[in-house]
């Protein structure tokens, strides 16, 4: 009996054992590699993010408009307001837009008078609906995380003077308004072709 088939086997297992190995270890290289690769990308996006942010705020005062040092330092394009001076803003001017960005059924249970309801995932669909662009907006939702989003969405989207309710309607010092779903049935505008 021959010992030469047994020694080939064995070597072609040991082989197949050693490059299961590498090939492991390379796998493993590939997936750092793409997790190096979409950090790096997501620091590019983020540094031209800042750079463009940086630039509209140049821009902004150049034009005469007020940018504040907070703007500046945390790179928003939007301001944050207390609720306190949004409810002041309402009262020397009632016809101030307030658009309350939560959902119709959190709308409807308690907002603050005189807000109009546009909700956050409905607010690219009615933008005809908003002051213009140059004129003061107001945003507010529950505590204002939604409305720092939309106000930021806004001011990318050509917004000027797009403030943030901190705090949002739980912080409201004025008047208040509730409504149940049979004194008024929510049905948003059609979106348009």
């Amino acid at each position: 009996m021959s010992w030469f088939p047994l020694v080939v086997l064995a070597w072609c297992a040991w082989s197949c054992w050693r490059l299961s190995g590498r090939v492991a270890k390379l796998a493993e290289e590939v997936r750092e590699l793409r997790y190096q690769a979409g950090r790096a990308k997501r620091e590019v996006e983020e540094s031209s993010s800042s750079q463009q942010t940086l630039r509209s705020h140049v821009a902004a005062l150049a034009a005469g408009q007020k940018v504040s040092r907070d703007q500046i330092l945390k790179g928003q394009f939007y301001t944050e307001i207390t609720a306190l001076e949004a409810y002041e803003r309402l009262r020397a001017d009632p016809a101030a837009p307030l658009v309350d960005v939560r959902s119709p059924e959190e709308f409807l249970a308690d907002h603050a008078a005189g807000a109009k309801l546009i909700p956050l995932d409905e607010l690219p669909h009615r933008l005809a609906e908003l002051e213009p662009k140059d004129r003061p907006l107001m945003l507010i939702c529950a505590s204002g995380g939604r409305s720092q989003q939309a106000a930021e969405w806004l001011a990318t989207q050509g917004w000027t003077d797009v403030a943030s309710v901190r705090g949002g309607t739980g912080s409201w010092p004025g008047p208040r308004e509730a409504r149940t779903m049979m004194q008024l049935k929510y049905a948003p505008p059609p979106r348009p072709a």
